[in-house]
């Protein structure tokens, strides 16, 4: 049966509703590092960390409220997700509330359909070679999916995604990339030898630093 044309213009300006508090929330959870340390800057040049004493835990808890507040509205859009007259049943996927499976539906149905959103722009940069190693081996730099491989950790491959650009890049993430295991190390054939990726440090859910891939 599938969702038509007004029924996916109803469920992505609700779900837009919700993600738009969870930008607001975001942006609230990392001023609150920065609202801290203006407040800690200003009583220390005033002599006045007494009243400072209590702040941090106090701001923790004020975190651990706008974490609880993106949750709510996370929920919410699982809600719209899975509602079973609105989405279950057109798609026919009766009692199946998984995430998951209604993503993997919903991009089939909405390429059946020809429905499309917003698609993101990722931009990979190019390669520097260790001077010591340059030229040792060659480093295939690329952004189009193959349906197989899962786009990012976490995330599951689909079918559908064959031949399109990834979304999912981190912005100003710079990667490093080390042959740890060979043949004259490790004595590993040519062809199995293991690499190592390593990004910037992945970060705590909301922090107002910059986040990476990690290792």
């Amino acid at each position: 049966m599938g969702l038509s044309s007004g029924d996916y213009d109803d469920l992505f300006e609700n779900i837009g509703e919700f993600i738009q508090r969870v930008n607001n929330f975001v942006g609230l959870y990392a001023d609150l590092d920065t609202d801290l340390s203006e407040i800690q800057a200003v009583l220390s040049g005033n002599s006045r960390l007494d009243v400072y004493a209590s702040l941090p835990s106090a701001f923790e808890g004020f975190k651990s409220a706008v974490h609880g507040w993106i949750g709510v509205m996370n929920g919410k859009v699982r809600e719209l997700l899975t509602h079973r007259g609105d989405v279950l049943e057109k798609l026919a996927l009766g009692n199946q509330t998984d995430v998951r499976a209604v993503l993997r539906e919903l991009i089939r149905d909405m390429n059946d359909a020809s429905e499309s959103v917003n698609a993101s722009s990722v931009t990979i940069g190019g390669i520097t070679e260790d001077v010591v190693n340059a030229n040792a081996g060659t480093l295939l730099l690329g952004k189009v999916l193959d349906g197989v491989s899962a786009p990012a950790a976490r995330f599951a491959a689909h079918p559908e995604y064959n031949g399109l650009d990834s979304e999912l890049a981190l912005p100003a993430d710079t990667l490093y990339v080390t042959c740890v295991a060979d043949n004259p190390t490790s004595g590993r054939e040519e062809g199995q030898e293991s690499i190592q990726v390593v990004g910037k440090p992945t970060i705590t859910p909301f922090s107002h630093h910059d986040g990476g891939i990690g290792t």
